[in-house]
């Protein structure tokens, strides 16, 4: 697996869109005068988000129940920004922001996040059989006295870097069921 670098270019001009075809996790962030929103929807749940863990010893499991437990109780839909001067961009697609703050809803159940930072990156996989370019959006939560490492994959095939419409466009989903 290669990583593609990219050269940073401050402040940051942020636009991305990302859903799965089937629609499990949809990220969307884009530049809005001085500040970088991002908003992520989880469609089927706070117990469907993924969890990045690179490996386990049987001394982990503990601390990995309770980060389980934090992430079933976060809200489906998440609202982070940050201030654009916190924000580096680079190559098509690349981006990262440190600092940003957690934007609750009046009507979110959900905990309140201390802190976020979030960074993409794009990855070539090769097998005997394909050549396959993924994308990921990797997000450091800060949440009680616990980082949370999320890390929601995608093809790159389902991303758009292009500019939006300043719609979040997640309503739609929003009215769907949580399992």
């Amino acid at each position: 697996m290669t990583s593609v670098a990219s050269a940073t270019v401050v402040p940051a001009s942020v636009s991305l869109s990302c859903e799965t075809p089937w629609p499990t996790a949809s990220t969307f962030a884009e530049t809005l005068e001085d500040r970088v929103r991002m908003t992520l929807v989880f469609h089927y749940g706070s117990g469907r988000i993924p969890l990045k863990v690179d490996s386990l010893a049987p001394d982990d499991y503990v601390a990995l129940e309770s980060n389980i437990s934090l992430l079933r109780q976060l809200d489906r839909k998440l609202v982070f920004e940050w201030s654009r001067s916190n924000c580096v961009s680079g190559a098509e697609g690349l981006f990262r922001c440190f600092q940003g703050n957690h934007i609750k809803p009046e009507e979110s159940t959900g905990l309140q996040l201390n802190s976020v930072a979030f960074f993409t990156s794009r990855t070539t996989e090769q097998n005997l059989s394909m050549i396959r370019e993924r994308y990921s959006v990797d997000l450091w939560i800060g949440v009680k006295e616990t980082v949370l490492r999320v890390s929601i994959p995608y093809d790159l095939k389902d991303c758009s870097f292009k500019p939006q419409s300043g719609d979040d466009g997640f309503g739609r989903f929003l009215a769907r069921p949580s399992q």
